[in-house]
């Protein structure tokens, strides 16, 4: 669940949680742009969780920002459980022959016997047959993702506590969150969850959540390779915070992926250059100042706003 900070655990003497299996890594090497493809699912207009301020703007931003990195993109928001059961089955059939795939959410999740769970905007907040039945478990959308040939990678912007547990047994003990990325995870499988297992994730008071900011704001980095580009997008979220909140970063060996290759202003302009939309072309000039496309998509802007 994203909610106001009220208490937060901190990771002691790390400013980023890191998880993987015996020998976990991955190794540098060449990255050809390749075919590239997401979901993005931003949900705020919960019905019996509290409604959340960020996430529709967090999926909206995302979305541009992977579009002018030459991903195919589709945004959602306000999913149901109907609605979040048809996206995934529309990303799965996307999914063949793709080089790198990219899952983001942002919303309400939950933890229930050390299983993460996505919580659709229909969801009820009852009990543990409740969550199997209702909700979205992260390992499934890990599992449905391993179609993919190459790197798969998920960015979580929810929390990773217990509420049905500690609501029904306050004294109880409390089960640490398993991976998406753990031993068990296909190869090449990265996960940044927004923070800590067991805690929660801030929502903010700006456009985007903190997690989401920080993303946001080191994707014009060029040619930085994922796990370097995690660990800073989580000393970044740390740093915002004042140390309340803390990603974690979970993988198995993979291939080096970066999300912004050289080369990938020519497969972004391909996404945006016929767009419509005048976040995907802002998007575009603030991650490629240098490119050669630049004048074209600020001409093409300035089309846009002035209704051509």
């Amino acid at each position: 669940m994203r909610t106001a900070l009220t208490r937060r655990a901190l990771l002691a003497g790390a400013a980023l949680g890191l998880a993987g299996g015996p020998g976990a890594g991955v190794p540098a090497g060449a990255d050809p742009v390749g075919r590239r493809v997401a979901l993005v699912v931003g949900n705020a207009a919960y019905a019996r969780f509290p409604a959340l301020k960020n996430p529709r703007a967090d999926a909206e931003d995302v979305a541009a920002a992977l579009r002018a990195l030459g991903f195919e993109t589709a945004a959602l928001t306000d999913l149901d459980r109907d609605g979040f059961a048809a996206a995934l089955g529309a990303f799965a059939s996307t999914l063949a022959g793709a080089d790198v795939a990219l899952f983001f959410f942002a919303g309400h999740a939950i933890v229930d016997r050390g299983r993460q769970y996505l919580v659709p905007v229909d969801a009820a907040y009852e009990d543990d047959a409740a969550s199997r039945r209702d909700f979205v478990e992260t390992d499934a959308v890990r599992d449905l993702m391993a179609a993919v040939r190459g790197v798969r990678i998920l960015v979580l912007d929810a929390c990773r506590n217990e509420p049905l547990r500690l609501r029904d047994d306050p004294g109880g003990g409390r089960a640490a969150p398993r991976p998406a990325s753990g031993p068990d995870a296909p190869r090449g499988t990265v996960t940044l969850y927004a923070t800590a297992g067991l805690d929660v994730a801030e929502d903010g008071d700006a456009r985007n959540s903190p997690f989401t900011a920080a993303f946001l704001a080191r994707l014009p980095e060029p040619d930085l390779e994922i796990l370097p580009f995690f660990r800073a997008v989580g000393r970044d979220v740390t740093d915002r915070t004042g140390g309340r909140q803390v990603p974690e970063l979970a993988f198995t060996v993979g291939d080096a992926v970066r999300l912004n290759p050289s080369g990938s202003d020519a497969a972004g302009w391909a996404r945006v250059g016929a767009s419509g939309r005048a976040a995907d072309l802002r998007a575009f000039l603030a991650l490629h100042p240098a490119s050669p496309f630049v004048d074209a998509a600020r001409r093409r802007l300035a089309d846009l706003s002035a209704g051509n």
